[in-house]
């Protein structure tokens, strides 16, 4: 039996191009539209193919995605159920593909980052997350990742292991020296876990890519909220502090003043003060935010099958940045 081609020489292919504009059509005849131009193909890289079309009702966006992603169209649709003023919701799904419509701007093409709209991001998808978290079983039967944080410090000692096992030049190629440092840091990653046991904080979604170019404004004027959340691809199930992972990462790269980083925080946080007091939630987010490196790593890891792994070539510093800042001193 011959393997199957790699996957970006498949999206690149006559054959996937004319499949994928087929379903589109589709997608656009089901839609009660027509369309007004050729399938436009935007981007392909190891985690997806992006395409649109334009079309009488507008822009329709779709993309398929890696299989280690392929989850995020089913998952999507279960949220477009239960937080459907919170999202943008698919126009169709089938596979690893999923379309949606035009939705406008996204939030970082408004205006430059700044704290304003940072705490905005996460204090709304705080709000998501409380309002998910009764939803777990359909979500994880949608076919969502479950990533418990508990899990983190054995994850990160096995990839240690199995980096070392990739040949030299490969992009996640650890050495001996280097997978040792991180392995010297493995205390606190568990110290981590057990700061987080402290407090009874229910598992969510963890966006796990949350930033302005995954949200857009919601100009409808319905449902009280000010964004809508997408590109869940790399989402898991699990402590849903770790979300704050990247935007304090952009808060510090932006120059957010530590008083102005803490009222993000606080936040964010309010959320949860029915679960605990602001003082007890505070030394969760650390804790939190250290083991999400872990997550993060595994969307890079799970979609090298498939793919020639010079594809990841420019990634293997963010992907094993990710990694080491599980055991780093300072993540």
């Amino acid at each position: 039996m011959r393997p199957p081609p790699e996957q970006l020489a498949r999206w690149r292919s006559e054959a996937w191009r004319a499949d994928m504009a087929a379903w589109l059509h589709s997608v656009v005849a089901d839609a009660g539209a027509e369309p007004t131009a050729a399938m436009v193909v935007h981007r392909v890289a190891f985690w997806s193919a992006l395409v649109s079309i334009e079309t009488a009702h507008g822009r329709l966006w779709a993309k398929e995605n890696h299989p280690g992603q392929a989850f995020e169209g089913p998952m999507t649709t279960v949220l477009a159920e239960v937080v459907s003023d919170q999202i943008v919701a698919p126009a169709a799904v089938s596979g690893a593909r999923m379309a949606t419509w035009d939705a406008g701007p996204v939030l970082t093409e408004t205006g430059e980052p700044d704290a304003d709209w940072l705490t905005a991001v996460v204090s709304e998808f705080a709000e998501l997350q409380r309002r998910v978290e009764v939803h777990g079983r359909r979500l994880l039967t949608a076919g969502l990742p479950d990533f418990p944080v508990s899990a983190v410090p054995g994850y990160v000692a096995t990839q240690l292991d199995a980096c070392q096992l990739l040949p030299v030049g490969h992009p996640f190629h650890l050495t001996r020296g280097a997978a040792d440092a991180m392995e010297a840091g493995l205390h606190r990653a568990r110290a981590a876990v057990e700061v987080l046991s402290r407090v009874d904080i229910p598992p969510s979604i963890e966006h796990n890519d949350l930033y302005g170019a995954n949200c857009f404004p919601d100009l409808s004027g319905t449902g009280g909220h000010r964004l809508r959340f997408f590109d869940f691809g790399d989402a898991v199930w699990t402590h849903p502090f770790g979300v704050l992972a990247i935007p304090l990462r952009i808060a510090f790269s932006i120059g957010v003043t530590d008083a102005d980083t803490a009222r993000l925080v606080d936040a964010y946080l309010d959320a949860w003060t029915d679960v605990a007091p602001l003082a007890e939630l505070r030394p969760l987010v650390p804790a939190a935010v250290r083991l999400a490196g872990a997550q993060r790593f595994e969307t890079y890891r799970r979609q090298l099958a498939g793919v020639d792994p010079e594809a990841f070539r420019g990634w293997e510093t963010s992907a094993l940045g990710w990694l080491a800042s599980t055991t780093d001193p300072q993540p």
